[in-house]
């Protein structure tokens, strides 16, 4: 009888090892969504939301106290000093650091003058002005202004010497 009990205690552990894994447990439940990170401060806000930009480019020979053009010319005379007042806006609540530059091109379609003004633009709207002369007169034909800003050219403005 020992002899049974220990063949069928031999048995019953060799089937107990013989058992198949168990199953791996289920997969933890998803993380519950992280809150939105908090806005910025007001300020922080402003000044990357801060959008500066061209509003309009006027050529003429007179400028205004407030760097308007007083009259907007689109034919020159030779002798002129042609003045192109840019006109910006920074929608923003702080001033935003950009750069408006003015490319010339005469009749042959060749640049003879280029510049630019970078700084920090304040709120609200403002002039940039710009202004070309040739001390031995212009050459008779169409000439061209491209107004870039931050790079880009935004605006262009063609007009002609005669």
């Amino acid at each position: 009888m020992t002899r049974v009990l220990t063949l069928a205690l031999f048995a019953a552990f060799s089937l107990t090892a013989c058992k198949p894994p168990a199953p791996p447990a289920p997969p933890a439940p998803p993380a519950a969504p992280a809150e939105p990170a908090a806005p910025a401060p007001a300020v922080a806000e402003a000044k990357q939301g801060a959008e500066l930009s061209v509003a309009s480019v006027d050529l003429g020979s007179e400028l205004g106290a407030d760097n308007r053009i007083t009259t907007a010319l689109e034919t020159f005379k030779p002798g002129d000093t042609i003045i192109a007042a840019i006109a910006l806006n920074n929608v923003g609540a702080t001033p935003v650091d950009g750069t408006v530059g003015v490319r010339w091109s005469g009749p042959d379609g060749q640049a003879f003058n280029e510049e630019s003004q970078a700084k920090s633009w304040p709120a609200g709207a403002q002039y940039a002005v710009f202004r070309v002369a040739d001390p031995k007169g212009f050459k008779l034909g169409n000439y061209k202004v491209e107004v870039s800003l931050n790079g880009s050219v935004v605006q262009m403005r063609e007009f002609t010497v005669n």
